[in-house]
Parts: structure tokens; sequence; C-alpha cells
């Protein structure tokens, strides 16, 4: 018999990993799907960045470089930043 306290532990437990895996799989599903409304596969990508820490409050800010504007950048340093960007770009 499962009690009100088993149900309230259940609800308020963290999801584990296959939880997770599971979540993604369906929310690239979605996203994938042409017959879905857009606005149900935009919000597919948004979860799937979110849960990869790519977009939103947890994910990883911006480098700003050595602080200088890109006015003030020579082409070397243009460029280096630029490989930078394609090397990693969620700054990670």
């Amino acid at each position: 018999m499962v009690t009100k306290s088993d149900r309230e532990s259940e609800t308020h437990s963290q999801p584990g990993a296959a939880d997770i895996d599971l979540a993604l799989m369906v929310a690239r599903d979605i996203a994938a799907d042409p017959t879905k409304p857009a606005a149900a596969r935009v919000q597919a990508v948004r979860t799937i960045l979110e849960v990869q820490q790519a977009l939103g409050k947890h994910a990883a800010k911006p480098d700003a470089g050595a602080g200088k504007p890109l006015g003030q950048m020579t082409r070397a340093e243009l460029e280096d930043e630029l490989a930078r960007l394609r090397a990693d770009p969620f700054g990670r």
C-alpha cells in the first residue's frame, strides 16, 4: 500500500538520469516533428538548450575576451577571438 508520505517523497524527489534522458528524447521528437505546432517545437528546442545549459539562467556567460571593444582590436586579436568562439561557442 502506498502511503501519503510515499507519494509526497516521489513528487519532491529530483529527477534521475533516466528521467532526464526520457524528457530530452521526447523534446527532440517534438522539435523534429513538422506536424507539431511551431510554438511546441520552439519550446522543445528551448528546453533542450536549457538542460544542456546553453540557454537560460544557468548558461555559461559569454567571455568578454580581453575586455577590449571589437573596434579597438587588431586584426590578429579579432582572428584569435573568432577562432576561440568557433572552437567553443557556448564558453564551456
